[in-house]
């Protein structure tokens, strides 16, 4: 007997939530996959391209303000902006013109 008169969540109820955070965790494994070959896609292009990586060790404090800039907008945004407005902001980042970057890194 309960002497509390409270009840657990029916079948659905469970079957319901546990959907959600399959979904949700599907999501965030996806984009972490897509986090790990963008760092390894970097990584490659890097030690193929020597100016790379000298860029990279002349401007080390710039670029890691930058990221930690990058994670908390994305941070900060994850709790307002809705799943589209995230995604824009990550393709925006990956769609960034390259062959500028390396002409201005040939120039230095």
């Amino acid at each position: 007997m309960n002497p509390y008169n409270v009840t657990g969540p029916t079948a659905a109820e469970v079957a319901q939530v546990e959907s959600i955070v399959s979904q949700r965790m599907k999501g965030s494994f996806l984009w972490m996959v897509v986090g790990l070959l963008t760092t390894i896609g970097v990584g490659v292009a890097a030690l193929a391209n020597p100016n790379w990586l000298r860029f990279a060790y002349e401007n080390f404090n710039i670029i890691l303000l930058v990221e930690l800039g990058v994670v908390f907008l994305f941070s900060a945004r994850a709790y307002t902006a809705n799943v589209m407005t995230l995604k824009r902001h990550v393709l925006s980042l990956q769609c960034i013109e390259w062959s500028y970057i390396d002409t201005y890194i040939l120039a230095i």
